[in-house]
């Protein structure tokens, strides 16, 4: 508080306002505003005061210059504030460059010109720094530095409160590295995490000691800017993990087994405990199919104690992610999983194969942790459940789809085995039939066995595959074609065969193959039809109409037929395809030079 009645009687006539702009009367006191400019708060006059200001006036001007006080902090928080969220919700702005501006607003709210965010890799070990402004060091330019112990960032990450120094003169701080190497002499700094993991430390610095010590409010901003950094760390870590997630359950090279062991790693770093297990719920307890970690013990193939109440069946009761940091201080000490087995955190979350409950994959410790399972932590455990269980899924129908065809395959060749044997008594007794018979009739009875024989074949490829094709000999596709086109009948219809490969094949499935692409291209062409070679293999082409290229990959599936009001069953060209997958062939339609159809093989041998 300053008072002057008389500048002369009191020593001020020869100050600058007095003699400047007259002031006889004075009556001021000063405001220290945290964070900010120290103010003036003052009444004067230009006429002297005939008497000096009572008790009263100078307390009724404390109060007012305490409501300003007050008011200028307001509105220097409400200012932070509005400028902290403005930086933090623009949608524009990536976490780098959020973050280069709120280091840029702390330093001009502390009065510091330097500042950064610095990661912790290792918990005994130096600090990264990750971001730094007002260092004078490149951008991409490397920064470790390793504080003792109660010093600096290393006090600051042991620390739930924000840590600060004035100067660091005459306290231990004076003779860490920090001082030493880069000169910070004041500090004010806060704790930053991802999830309950600590990150590391985002901090205010300068090369010259503060006039004053940190406010209440200065260190409250700081807090501030570190929840928010500690939020993006964490959601940048989920983005991080997720994808790591999907690539996980999308990588074809991985079959069931390795992706859930690869999940259970992943869970485990992402949510910072040593043991990760699926378990399959059983009639009376939870068994453990896959684990990660150790346990003294627990291990693949353990239950759970039978008819107990248990993490696990909770998950599988409510159907819902169930999470506990500490099952003691929560009261679930009577789990049978705490009590037994020592299990004192657990998050675990339900999967599912089709609409029945499958079992849980879950996550636990020894000990308890420090902090609640987050929201982020639990979104992202159940996206793993959700993975998980489609993929259980998808193991199970692939597993039934092969049952199925093991039983199509098994079914295929017994019939084919029963078929074989009649098929060839018939054919042999048509070719004895009578001369003086139905010329006609015999013809369909031989075409009728022909046909069952080739149905039989066309079966065993396309269910067996492979190992329908048991032998491989040189086959001379000009030969072949030639010997197939002699028992299609079209008389209106002229060959050209100007292939000359010979190949290895079986040559029984090479006759079915031209067979099928011959018919097809008297059935749908003009009147001619040639088979040629390719560089690498061979082609067959008529003048017909053509196929849509919307429909060039159709024409393959079993089933897809044009002539089916004529007897076509669509299994053809099935087999055609089925064929040269077998042989590893490259096959597809194209457009002949005629504007007709030409089925290509490629890569053939």
């Amino acid at each position: 508080m300053g008072t002057v009645t008389d500048p002369v009687e009191d020593g001020y006539d020869d100050t600058h306002v007095h003699n400047e702009f007259g002031i006889q009367a004075y009556l001021g006191t000063y405001i220290e505003v945290e964070g900010d400019f120290d103010r003036t708060f003052f009444f004067v006059s230009e006429e002297a005061r005939n008497r000096p200001f009572s008790e009263d006036e100078q307390t009724f001007q404390r109060l007012l210059g305490q409501w300003v006080k007050y008011e200028l902090e307001r509105q220097q928080r409400e200012r932070f504030l509005r400028e902290s969220y403005r930086i933090t919700s623009d949608p524009d702005l990536e976490f780098e460059a959020k973050l280069d501006q709120l280091l840029e607003l702390g330093r001009e709210q502390f009065g510091l010109e330097m500042a950064g965010l610095n990661q912790l890799p290792s918990w005994n070990g130096p600090f990264r720094l990750e971001k730094g402004i007002g260092l004078g060091i490149d951008a991409d330019e490397e920064l470790w530095s390793d504080p003792d112990v109660g010093c600096f960032c290393r006090r600051t990450i042991e620390q739930d409160e924000p840590v600060s120094m004035q100067d660091v003169s005459g306290t231990d701080w004076a003779d860490d590295s920090v001082h030493q190497e880069f000169g910070l002499t004041s500090y004010l700094g806060t704790k930053v995490s991802s999830g309950a993991t600590p990150y590391g430390t985002l901090w205010f610095g300068s090369t010259e000691a503060r006039d004053r010590p940190f406010a209440e409010t200065e260190q409250t901003f700081i807090e501030l800017i570190g929840q928010w950094v500690s939020y993006e760390l964490d959601r940048r870590e989920h983005k991080q993990d997720q994808q790591e997630l999907y690539r996980i359950t999308a990588d074809p090279d991985l079959d069931t087994e390795k992706k859930i062991d690869e999940l259970l790693e992943l869970g485990c770093d992402r949510l910072d405990l040593p043991v990760g297990m699926l378990t399959r719920k059983r009639d009376e307890s939870f068994e453990i199919k896959r684990m990660h970690g150790e346990h003294p013990q627990l291990g693949e193939g353990s239950y759970t104690p039978p008819l107990t109440d248990n993490y696990c069946r909770q998950v599988v009761d409510t159907g819902s992610t169930v999470s506990v940091a500490d099952a003691a201080a929560a009261g679930w000490d009577g789990d049978a999983l705490y009590h037994e087995f020592g299990l004192e955190c657990y998050a675990g979350v339900q999967l599912t194969v089709g609409d029945d409950a499958y079992g849980t994959i879950c996550f636990t410790a020894l000990s308890p942790r420090d902090v609640d399972f987050t929201d982020a932590e639990e979104t992202f455990l159940e996206l793993m459940g959700q993975c998980v269980s489609y993929e259980l899924e998808r193991n199970q129908r692939e597993d039934q789809l092969q049952q199925k065809n093991d039983r199509l395959e098994s079914f295929a060749s017994m019939l084919a085995h029963e078929l074989r044997n009649p098929v060839a008594i018939g054919q042999i007794y048509s070719q004895q039939l009578p001369g003086e018979g139905d010329a006609e009739a015999v013809e369909y009875v031989t075409e009728a066995f022909d046909r069952i024989e080739d149905m039989v074949d066309v079966m065993l490829v396309l269910t067996r595959g492979r190992e329908a094709v048991e032998k491989e000999t040189p086959v001379e596709l000009a030969d072949v074609a030639a010997k197939v086109w002699n028992d299609v009948d079209a008389p209106d219809t002229t060959l050209d065969i100007t292939v000359e490969h010979t190949i290895d094949a079986d040559e029984t499935y090479m006759r079915h193959l031209f067979r099928n692409l011959l018919d097809n291209a008297v059935e749908h062409g003009g009147s001619d039809v040639t088979v040629g070679d390719l560089p690498d293999g061979f082609y067959v082409a008529d003048d017909g109409t053509g196929i849509p290229p919307e429909d060039r990959d159709a024409v393959f599936d079993e089933g897809y037929t044009t002539t089916a009001d004529t007897g076509g069953t669509g299994l053809g060209l099935a087999f055609v395809r089925k064929l040269a997958d077998v042989y590893e062939w490259n096959c597809a339609v194209t457009e002949s030079a005629d504007g007709g159809a030409r089925f290509e093989f490629r890569n053939v041998t």
